[in-house]
């Protein structure tokens, strides 16, 4: 992923988490937590953090141990 491919991904996650204010309902929030993990992860694997990223956050990224 290069810089702009993860500023676009990022300026889309703050407009998620900004939708609706202070008022965030649940399915924003999921859309939100799922955009973030998803970056989160390539990031990780760009950086040759993918091991660390899986190890830290085993509840969000569990299907990929099995890949």
């Amino acid at each position: 992923m290069n810089s702009n491919d993860l500023y676009k991904r990022l300026s889309a996650i703050q407009k998620i988490a900004w939708k609706h204010d202070d008022l965030m309902t649940q399915e924003t929030l999921f859309e939100l937590q799922d955009a973030l993990a998803d970056v989160v992860l390539n990031v990780a694997r760009d950086a040759g953090k993918l091991d660390d990223c899986l190890a830290t956050f085993p509840y969000l990224y569990s299907i990929h141990k099995t890949m």
